[in-house]
């Protein structure tokens, strides 16, 4: 799978490569493909490849979303809530993008990551348990913080 965030009509173009067909002649490929999500600002993006989890994020903003391009694709989103001991919203970074997902080595679940705009904090998000609430309003910063670890990446230990 491949997604293709867009930065003007919002969405993301959804890619099955998988079942692509590709004409080396032309040096071009077709593939099946969706659109999913509507919102703009999402730019952000990474795949989990185990379970083909997608996750986004927005630049300058405390909005990530995420949705499983093996099912139904239904998007959730949230709203990152402030970081330990700071009194401002959550910012995540602008270009480039600090946005990444992964496998959890304990318990094989796929996590997300996004750094915010200061470098100073990584919020670690648990994808199966915010796509689980199937939200279909956003979720709002208290109800994400269940979903939220904070990395403090100046610590090594």
């Amino acid at each position: 799978m491949a997604v293709i965030p867009s930065e003007v009509s919002g969405g993301s173009t959804v890619l099955d490569l998988a079942h692509a067909s590709f004409d080396k002649t032309k040096k071009g490929f077709t593939a099946p493909h969706k659109t999913i999500g509507t919102v703009t600002s999402l730019t952000g993006v990474a795949i989990e490849p185990g379970r083909h989890f997608a996750f986004w994020e927005a630049e300058g903003a405390s909005l990530v979303a995420v949705a499983d391009l093996g099912k139904d694709n239904s998007l959730v989103t949230g709203e990152v809530p402030s970081a330990p001991g700071s009194i401002n919203a959550w910012r995540n970074m602008g270009d480039p993008h600090g946005i990444a997902v992964t496998t959890g080595i304990a318990d094989g679940k796929p996590v997300g990551f996004v750094v915010n705009s200061d470098r100073t904090w990584i919020a670690r998000i648990d994808l199966e348990g915010m796509l689980a609430t199937l939200a279909t309003n956003q979720l709002g910063p208290a109800e994400m913080a269940r979903f939220v670890t904070f990395l403090d990446p100046s610590r090594t230990n």
